[in-house]
Parts: structure tokens; sequence; C-alpha cells
């Protein structure tokens, strides 16, 4: 049985700093040179253990951003032994990697019997005769400028997997044919198990809580979340992951006021025409509450809070959003409270308008004019 391909990868912060290096700034995802003025930057990784003697590594990925003649160069070193001597001492390679208080090029002096390949500026390269239990590599980055490359992803595959072994024996046994045939076959290779992994990966694209903004507005188009523009990162992961359970109570009340609420992040109040016909056998009443709430059942009113919407933009994308809401039928009237007392307007004792506590009148700040009653 084949066995698994597995990896190593670095693409955090903390990766990095499980090195060490020279001149180096620490991105969140990578690293760069610190002082372009001194135009290098020289990393060296960490121990990396396959666990198995004799292992042979496959294939680098890196992911990073570099200019034309800034330069990155990667030197792969590998070991059965995780032990050297060196001026009649022995040494920990690990712990020899991780000591910043030995400088990048007495550690490259100090390891280069274990050097087995350099590769200029790579995105995707097999490693060739890199074998050994132990695996660890320098990265030089040469500035361009005041530029730096930026290295953010580095991935390590083993052990090697090669789809030599399923061709004719002839095709293996001539040293310089086996070369090119295997480099060959690698470009096919790599393409494959690519693909192979996106594949057994796609599950985590229709996951709303992971996947990146791009994605997570490509799954609300096949959701049909109408501008889904309108909305943030995390209302729109909201709207996604419960995409299911908001069609089942579309065009209801409900669904209105949820969708209202995630965006102002306030509860609205909705009016309906049938809450409002007790109050009409009062033809005065009648007048005022047509005026307010609409005089007909294919209208229902919305009231926003205080402060629910900013200004005339958030006005024009709550009243889209309540479109979008709404059954195609009905009316909707929008209404955004202030915090003022008009009478025959919507003003809501307790809402947004109060009652103050009574205070003497006071004048010049001395005598005061205390309420009175007289009784007849």
């Amino acid at each position: 049985m084949r066995e698994k391909v597995k990896y190593f990868v670095l693409n955090k912060e903390e990766d990095y700093r499980r090195g060490s290096g020279s001149n180096l700034e620490y991105l969140s995802p990578g690293i760069r040179i610190k002082d372009t003025g001194r135009m290098e930057g020289r990393f060296f990784s960490r121990l990396f253990d396959s666990r198995e003697k004799q292992t042979k590594w496959h294939r680098l990925l890196v992911e990073r951003a570099s200019l034309a003649r800034a330069l990155v160069r990667f030197c792969f070193y590998a070991s059965d032994s995780r032990f050297l001597e060196y001026g009649g001492k022995g040494y920990d390679i690990g712990d020899l990697l991780q000591d910043k208080t030995i400088d990048t090029d007495r550690k490259r002096q100090m390891l280069s019997p274990f050097l087995i390949q350099e590769l200029q500026d790579p995105e995707d390269a097999l490693l060739f005769g890199v074998e050994g239990r132990y695996l660890w590599f320098q990265v030089i980055l040469t500035a361009q400028g005041q530029l730096s490359p930026e290295i953010y992803r580095i991935k390590i595959f083993f052990p090697k997997n090669t789809w030599m072994e399923y061709l004719p024996e002839v095709y293996q046994m001539d040293p310089g044919s086996a070369s090119f045939v295997e480099r060959f076959l690698g470009i096919y290779q790599t393409i494959y198990q690519d693909m192979t992994e996106q594949i057994d990966g796609v599950a985590a694209n229709f996951d709303p809580d992971a996947v990146e903004e791009e994605l997570l507005r490509w799954l609300s188009g096949w959701l049909s979340i109408e501008d889904s523009h309108l909305w943030t990162r995390e209302r729109l992961r909201y709207l996604v992951k419960h995409a299911m359970e908001l069609y089942s109570i579309r065009g209801t009340v409900e669904y209105i006021e949820r969708m209202i609420a995630l965006y102002t992040g306030r509860q609205p109040y909705i009016i309906e025409y049938h809450q409002l016909e007790p109050f009409l056998q009062d033809a005065g009443q009648a007048e005022l509450i047509g005026s307010l709430y609409g005089d007909n059942k294919f209208i229902f009113t919305v009231i926003a809070g205080l402060n629910a919407v900013g200004g005339n933009s958030e006005y024009k994308i709550l009243t889209r959003i309540i479109e979008n809401s709404k059954p195609a039928h009905m009316d909707c009237n929008v209404v955004v409270l202030e915090p003022f007392i008009f009478l025959s307007r919507h003003s809501y004792l307790g809402i947004n308008s109060v009652l103050g506590q009574y205070q003497d009148m006071v004048l010049d700040g001395q005598a005061a004019l205390s309420f009175t009653r007289l009784n007849a």
C-alpha cells in the first residue's frame, strides 16, 4: 500500500518565530526584510522530523510576493541524525537552528555538510535527492531598492510520491532517462494532486463560518440572498448560515422584523391594518390613523427606533431590505423615530418621548416659585 502523503506548513507568525534569522520582520502571515538598506535577510527554519530514516522529501510550495529583481533563495538540508560535530564540539541541530546567539553565516558554515539542494525563486518545486529523517532549510531574501520580497506560506510534502512506479521497469532502470521521465511526470502529478486536494477540501467552501468574503458572497448568490453587497461580512454569514430557517418564514412579519433587526441592531415596531381596525369606528380617529399608518389593508408601517438609521444612505438601504423582505402585493410605510414630541405625529411615550419630573421655577438663582393650588 502506498504511504499517504504528509506535509509540514508554515503560515503563521509563530511558525516563523520557531526558527531564527537576521534582519527580518515577522508578519502575521510570514516574513520580509526589516532593513532594506542592508539588502538581505536570512531565515533558518526549525528542524522537521519525519520520524522515518531515509525519508525522501517530495515537494515544496511557496506563496510569496516578489519583485522582478527581488530574489528568494531556498537552501535545503537533510540528515538521518540530529547531531553534528563542529570544532571538536557536539551540537543538537534543532537547538542550533533556534539559537539566536549564533549568527546565520556561522550556522550556514556549520551546517554546510548537510546542504543538498538550492532553489531560486521557487513557487512549486520537486525536491530531488533530499533524503533523511530530519529536514531544515534556509531562506535568503534579497531586496530590490526599498522593497522586500515577502514569504507568506511554505508547505513541504513527504515522503516522495512518484508515478514512476506505475511505468514499466525499463523506464526505471536507466538513471538518466528515469530522471527526465520523473520530472516530466511530476508536472502532471502535481496538477493532479492539487486538484485532488481541492476536491477533498471542497466541503470547507460551504462553511459560512470559515470561508473568506469572496466565497461567502458566492454562497449568498447560490441561496438567492438579494443585494448581498448591502450586508457586512458578519451579517452576511448569519444570513447564509440561517438561510433555510429564514426562507421558511419569508414574507411574514417575523421575517421582516428579523431582517430589520439584523441590519439596524434594534427591534422594529410593525403595525398592520388589522391591528388598527378596532380604532377606526370613530371618524376623527380614523382620519388620524389613516394619515399615520395607511388607510387600507395592503399597507403596513415599520417604525424604526431611535438611532436605528444614521443617515440618508442607511435609510435607503433599510427601505431596500424591507422591499426585498415584504410580500409583493404589500406596500410599506417606513418611519424613523426622532426624539421629539409632535402632536398628531409619531410620538410614543416611553419610546421617543418622556414626561419629565416637575421642578420649581428658580428666579435669579435665589427665589423659587413653587407649585400652588387654589381651592374654591
